[in-house]
């Protein structure tokens, strides 16, 4: 038997799925984590956090499923989530959150300069 594995990466934690060729839930394995409110509307999470849930998930999923069979894996994450990385791949910062608005100023400076160029 064939298996498709899908893993959600959201704002307030990891949830990963294995299914067979049919769509029939095989295992499944979820963490939660936690949103850092900075104050003044600045919100963030630790990357590093992240991977080491996913890899705690695949690891509890790896014990009822095999990896050897797995044809697809299939990856989705939080949208408007900023996380800068060095040459290595390796997170710079902590990752600045969807709902992150420190930088409202410099959002409407950036929408009216592009918004001006389309109408060039």
């Amino acid at each position: 038997m064939k298996h498709f594995i899908g893993i959600d990466v959201g704002s307030q934690g990891v949830r990963i799925v294995a299914i067979d060729e049919i769509g029939k839930i095989v295992s499944t394995a979820e963490r939660k984590w936690a949103i850092t409110n900075l104050g003044n509307s600045e919100h963030e999470q630790d990357s590093n956090h992240w991977w080491k849930c996913i890899c705690e998930c695949l690891e509890e999923l790896s014990n009822k499923t095999s990896f050897s069979t797995v044809l697809r894996i299939s990856v989705v994450a939080t949208s408007g989530t900023l996380l800068l990385l060095d040459k290595n791949l390796e997170p710079l910062y902590p990752a600045i959150m969807w709902n992150d608005k420190r930088a409202v100023k410099e959002a409407k400076q950036a929408n009216e300069i592009f918004t001006n160029m389309a109408l060039i």
